[in-house]
């Protein structure tokens, strides 16, 4: 049975890139690649870290990392082509809530999406009755 690699070092990652390793470690250390060090200090990355920094950086992915990567389903994908939306907070699930019951599923969550339109400051008439000062 073949051994598969689980890691790579940086200098393996720097040469699909182009750069330097040092490079390398700036990005790992600024948390633009996912991973993890070694206890010598060494820095190592998974082949999907890997793959998401490439395609981020806009490389193609090497022939030798590319079966160490997931195969999506192709089901799966045909199955869900979009993602759904999904709330960021409390309230802002509630809010997404509270417009699709109100207006039904797809018109609460084009609301939902569309800008709120600025308001008009009022004038001082409105606040005081249209009395003057």
């Amino acid at each position: 049975m073949a051994k598969t690699k689980q890691a790579f070092t940086t200098g393996e990652v720097a040469e699909w890139v182009g750069v330097n390793y040092k490079t390398i470690h700036g990005a790992a250390d600024a948390g633009k690649i996912l991973g993890w060090k070694t206890p010598g200090n060494h820095w190592r990355f998974e082949p999907e870290a890997v793959a998401t920094y490439l395609r981020e950086l806009g490389r193609e992915i090497p022939e030798a990392l590319a079966p160490l990567l997931p195969v999506p389903h192709a089901a799966s994908e045909a199955a869900c082509p979009e993602r759904p939306r999904v709330a960021h907070d409390i309230f802002e699930a509630g809010v997404a809530g509270a417009l699709m019951a109100s207006e039904g599923p797809s018109e609460g969550l084009e609301r939902l999406a569309s800008p709120v339109p600025a308001e008009e400051p009022s004038g001082v008439e409105e606040a005081t009755g249209g009395e003057g000062v």
